[in-house]
């Protein structure tokens, strides 16, 4: 307060004084307050008129309230002193509110601060719950002094005490919220420490816990079977180790973080009075709007559940000091709490069943399961009567129960779980049949309830064995092919009940693609008693036929369990991979390989969906989709070609379905872009037309094409096939339709269209393995129209009579040929020579794949042979060239070009040797002239192409005495050849007295040669 000087000036301004404040305003949307110049003492006054004072009511009680919750959220927040000195500043303000809607909105705000204490919120709603009582007390009491003052009947005095009553029995919303944080409050001070044991909760929790502990047991097959999953995790995590400190891999994905950042911690418990975001979290799950009710918000996912049942059982589920003191008052004060049994229930198995397996041994296991039983064993008790059930009924309990195992995350914790509850839930009934004493269990033995924790433990057992395994990154001991990224899948048995029939195929494809195993080890034989399926009921008439067979269901079930037992049992025998029988020929037994290791125990399980031909097929889908991801990563293509090799002939079936789909999906359009490009361009394009029209750059589209090629092989050699259904286990039920059953589904190519993209892929693949220019637009040239116009048209599609592809007519014919051999000419630059020893393999494929196209069009491969050994004698490979010349029948232009090579061999030694030529000449002008026909017309014949090098060699004595010996022995070839043609013809023709001639002037020339010594 100040005196306002009689001259004063009071102004109001939306912007803040410039010149008269410290700094600019860091708020943008800051408020600015009435300014009062005082000429008194030239002094500038800001007023600042609180919020509920402005209103028009000066006394309202609503706009006071609303100010003081603005104040308490800025202490709240901003708030770092001791517990004491807030609690005491909180404690005034929540007295100082006067209506209940704002301590509802306080209540409200309180219980959304992520910093909260427990203690400051407690003594809120206490101070709010007291309030909510003595609002109607006073409003009654007033109104009975009312009363009175205006008359004395006693009538009168009873009707308002009996509303008065009223207003006491119905709460108002602020009453309902703090009774209920009350008790959530209380609940969570209790379990964690921060609240004395109530009087009369201790009871013998020792004999409680030998109790729970006694009762939890499992079977020694269950044990079994738990320790054998252990085992194969400590195997197959050390296998992994191994790997990595070797180097050869990477960190699976469901390596252990352990190896996480190290830091230092701070306990953030209730007691050490930092303050944490659990307790928020607490009280957000909860809906505290019913009376005496306090329910689990659904909206929250499985994961808030299980951070829930992290704040309220942590304590009673980790060794601890207060575990056990906690775990025997934890009844009493679960029903004070108000909270229900089913959802108590259900955040607990939240939190247990995504708690990490990180079990070294059975004794940590069975430690933990023992503790696990002690708290499931108190929830039910909790629950009372709900968790009893009568023989021929479903108890709705354990049904929930069942229900939220479905959802675990991981499959072997469910497992554990479901045995546990198994036996909890036994427990009870067998109790209520001691005290029922009833003679009914003689006639009915097997429970509805136990017939169904029995299905799904069995269910939860062979997921369990998947999720096991696929959560782990095996790596193969000789990894063949690329690795894909390997993403820890969601092993739930819901998963696998909803995902469809083909999911187990899918997911165990995902996790061997990220092995690298070759795809024909996959192919191994599967042991008989895991293809054996439950045999079906059988009828009356097959019992009464064949008696000794009719076994019930429940026998075979077990005979199967058993057999089942024996064959794991022999697989886990030892700490290591066992020797792999395959090749053990030779009395040496290399160790079997993780992966087929893993995969054989998953085959017993899922014979069916891991059939050989059937993982193979997810394996090829999985490894091409990749490929068409990254194209560039041709290798992956490759690998789904291997698969696809791989597939047995018995699921042909399958393997050509899936090259339709594979070529509808993923081929089609890559090749096509290749032909249009090529077809343009006419060779093979530069790196950026292939990057921008195909998508891999120049290098690697041979590469491509060669694998469609081999594609096409696997598809028109898939065709001729047997329709098998596949078929899958019955723990799997219909949702997507599996890809093998898709793959099945489709209609049989069309052989005409198969074979013509054949073609079209040679073709493409002729044209972008050389470097060498054909004709504009090659593609077009090289097929007719109708053969363009039926490319990459439906490749199922059957052509009618009126659209069937015509034979190529004689032009057509022509340009093939000529195709073909500019083909084989280019090939000769693979033939090459390193340490004496000449290599002709590249050649040869190259002739081998143009003998094919040649067939394809039906044309004379004789002719094209005929050029390949003219190239072959052109380019100095004569060794190779007589070999193919002795199936050939020559012809007056084929032997007439291996005179011309003679002539052009000889007219070069002249060259580099000039002396001879009068040697030569001594022969006859007749060879003299043919030479110099040769020389001056360079395009009558194949040129020499290995001309600069025999340059080179002839200036040595025994590289000349090399090439005549070359010279005379093809002319030899061309001299029998003219005189075979000549046998039915008159007179000798001139071409046949040259290579006689030619022959004379070799042997001439070697006359004259020195001798070497």
């Amino acid at each position: 307060a100040f005196s306002a000087a009689k001259n004063g000036q009071l102004l109001y301004n939306t912007h803040s004084q410039m010149g008269v404040t410290s700094g600019a305003s860091k708020i943008k949307y800051s408020g600015h307050g009435c300014t009062f110049l005082d000429p008194s003492d030239n002094s500038l006054k800001e007023i600042v008129i609180p919020f509920h004072c402005a209103l028009s009511d000066s006394k309202s009680k609503m706009a006071k309230d609303l100010h003081l919750l603005k104040r308490l959220k800025v202490c709240i927040k901003s708030g770092d002193g001791s517990e004491v000195e807030e609690l005491e500043e909180l404690s005034d303000m929540c007295r100082c509110f006067e209506t209940d809607e704002i301590r509802l909105q306080c209540v409200e705000m309180l219980a959304k601060q992520r910093r909260i204490r427990p203690r400051l919120f407690a003594a809120a709603v206490d101070i709010f719950a007291e309030a909510s009582l003595e609002g109607p007390t006073a409003s009654s009491v007033a109104s009975t002094t009312a009363g009175t003052m205006i008359t004395a009947d006693m009538e009168h005095e009873e009707e308002i005490e009996t509303r008065s009553e009223c207003v006491l029995l119905s709460k108002s919303p602020l009453r309902i919220m703090c009774e209920n944080y009350q008790r959530l409050v209380m609940f969570y001070l209790y379990l964690h420490g921060d609240m004395p044991t109530m009087e009369g909760e201790q009871t013998a929790q020792d004999e409680t816990e030998t109790e729970c502990s006694r009762e939890g047991q499992l079977s020694e097959q269950e044990l079994t079977v738990i320790e054998q999953l252990i085992e194969l995790l400590r195997m197959n995590n050390a296998t992994k180790e191994s790997v990595q400190i070797t180097g050869n891999g990477s960190v699976g994905a469901g390596a252990s973080s352990s190896g996480g950042p190290k830091g230092v911690k701070f306990e953030e418990s209730v007691g050490s009075g930092v303050r944490n975001t659990s307790f928020m979290e607490y009280l957000s799950s909860f809906n505290v709007t019913n009376d005496e009710l306090i329910l689990l918000r659904e909206e929250h996912g499985a994961s808030a559940y299980a951070g829930l049942g992290k704040i309220i059982f942590e304590a009673l589920y980790r060794e601890s000091e207060g575990r056990l003191a906690r775990l025997s008052g934890f009844l009493a004060a679960a029903e004070a709490s108000g909270l229900m049994p089913e959802d108590l229930l259900r955040i607990f198995l939240a939190y247990w069943l995504r708690l990490p397996f990180a079990y070294q041994d059975m004794a940590a296991l069975m430690d933990d399961l023992d503790r696990f039983n002690a708290v499931l064993h108190q929830i039910c008790l909790l629950a009372r009567d709900k968790v009893i059930f009568d023989n021929n009924t479903i108890c709705l309990w354990w049904q929930s129960v069942r229900e939220y195992l479905l959802e675990s995350p991981c499959a072997l914790r469910g497992l554990l779980a479901a045995l546990m509850c198994r036996n909890e839930a036994l427990r009870h009934e067998h109790r209520r049949r001691s005290v029922e004493e009833e003679v009914s269990e003689r006639f009915e033995e097997v429970t509805q309830e136990a017939c169904q924790w029995t299905l799904l433990i069995d269910k939860l057992e062979d997921v369990a064995i998947l999720g096991t395994i696929l959560t782990e990154g095996v790596r193969c001991l000789h990894p063949r092919w690329p690795t894909l990224k390997y993403h820890k899948p969601s092993v739930s048995l819901k998963e696998i009940l909803t995902g469809g029939k083909g999911i187990i195929g899918e997911l165990v494809a995902k996790w061997i693609a990220s092995t690298g195993i070759e795809p024909d080890m996959l192919v191994i034989e599967v042991p008989p008693e895991a293809t054996e399926t439950d045999p079906k009921p059988t009828p009356a008439s097959d019992m009464k036929a064949s008696p000794d067979k009719a076994l019930s269901t429940r026998s075979d079930r077990r005979e199967r369990n058993r057999q089942l037992a024996m064959i794991k049992a022999n697989l886990l025998q030892t700490s290591e991979y066992g020797p792999d029988e395959r090749n053990a020929d030779d009395g040496t037994k290399e160790q079997l390989d993780p992966v087929l290791y893993n995969l054989n125990i998953l085959r017993l399980h899922f014979p069916f969906s891991l059939d050989s031909g059937q993982l193979l097929a997810q394996l090829a889908w999985e490894y091409i989709g990749a490929w068409s991801r990254n194209m560039a990563n041709i290798a992956c293509l490759k690998a789904g070609l291997a698969c696809l090799h791989a597939i047995p002939r018995l699921q042909y079936s399958i393997k050509h379905g899936l090259c339709g789909m594979v070529w509808n999906a993923h081929l089609k359009i890559p090749l096509e872009a290749t032909k249009k490009l090529v077809n343009k361009v006419g060779r093979l394009p530069k790196e950026k037309l292939c990057l921008q029209d195909i998508g891999i750059s120049d290098a690697l589209v041979p590469q491509f094409l060669e694998c469609c090629l081999e594609f096409f092989e696997h598809f028109a050699g898939s065709i001729d096939h047997d329709k098998l259904e596949p078929r899958f286990e019955e723990l799997l039920q219909e949702g997507p339709v599996p890809l093998t059953v898709l793959a099945v589904q489709q209609n049989s190519a069309n052989m005409a269209l198969l074979r013509l993209h054949q073609e079209l892929t040679l073709v493409l693949l002729m044209l972008t393995s050389f470097n060498v220019r054909y004709a504009n637009k090659p593609i077009q040239q090289l097929f007719d129209g109708m053969a363009n116009q039926a490319f990459f048209a439906e490749i199922n599609r059957q052509l009618n009579a009126n659209s069937a592809l015509p034979k190529a007519d004689q032009l057509l014919r022509k340009t093939r040929v000529e195709f073909l051999c500019r083909t084989v000419t280019a090939t000769m630059d693979l033939i090459h020579e390193e340490m004496q020893v000449v290599y002709y393999t590249d050649h040869n494929d190259w002739i081998e794949k143009v003998e094919r196209l040649a067939g394809a069009w039906e044309l004379e491969f004789g002719d094209i042979r005929k050029h390949q050994i003219i190239e072959l004698y052109a380019h100095g490979w004569d060794t190779y060239a007589h070999e193919l010349l002795e199936n050939v029948i020559p012809d007056q232009t084929f032997a007439n070009l291996l005179l011309t090579i003679a002539g052009r061999r000889l007219a070069l030694y002249t060259k580099a040797n000039p002396s001879t030529w009068g040697q030569i000449a001594a022969v006859g002008p007749l060879l003299t002239d043919y030479l110099d026909t040769l020389v001056s017309n360079g395009n009558y014949g194949p040129p020499l192409r290995f001309a600069g090098l025999e340059e080179e060699t002839l200036q040595t004595a025994a590289g000349a005495e090399m090439f005549i010996e070359k010279i005379t022995k093809l002319t030899e070839k061309a001299f029998n050849a003219l005189s075979a043609l000549a046998v039915n013809a008159k007179g000798t023709s001139k071409e046949l007295r040259i290579a006689g001639l030619i022959f004379d002037a070799c042997a001439t020339i070697k006359d004259h040669q020195p001798r070497r010594q």
